[in-house]
């Protein structure tokens, strides 16, 4: 199989660089934005700023809100009925 180029070069190349992360579960996008927020402060604080508010991953009610377009009761985004 020589390594196998399509796995183990699959996200190497330059095209992917718009895609979005893919293969990460809950903890590892809390651990980013914790990662996130201090390297964005660190750097902050260098400039002599202020600390900016801490990234983070969406509630369950905001996800849901989001999903549905911003209309609270619609069962689809697009409206009801489908």
């Amino acid at each position: 199989h020589m390594g196998d180029p399509m796995t183990e070069y699959y996200y190497s190349p330059p095209a992917f660089d718009g895609y979005p992360v893919v293969g990460i579960d809950w903890w590892a996008a809390r651990i980013f934005c914790t990662w996130r927020t201090t390297y964005l402060n660190n750097y902050r604080r260098s400039q002599n700023e202020f600390d900016m508010p801490s990234f983070r991953l969406p509630s369950e009610a905001e996800w849901e809100y989001a999903s549905r377009g911003g209309r609270d009761m619609a069962k689809y985004p697009w409206g009801s009925p489908y």
